[in-house]
C-alpha cells in the first residue's frame, strides 16, 4: 500500500500521507522545500516519526 501522495504546487513539494487503517489521504502538507530530494529526506522524516 502506498505510504504518501507526493506534488509540487508554485514551486514547493508537499506529501499527503496515508491514514494505514482506512487507506484514506490525510490534508497536504507542505515539505517547505523547492528540492525533490530535500522535500523527499523530511517525508521519510515524518514517516519514521
Amino acid at each position: 500500500m502506498r505510504r504518501f501522495y507526493f506534488y509540487q504546487r508554485r514551486g514547493i513539494f508537499y506529501a499527503a500521507l496515508i491514514n494505514q487503517e482506512t487507506g484514506q489521504p490525510l490534508t497536504g502538507k507542505s515539505t517547505g522545500k523547492q528540492d525533490r530530494d530535500s522535500a523527499l529526506l523530511v517525508i521519510a522524516d515524518w514517516l519514521w516519526e
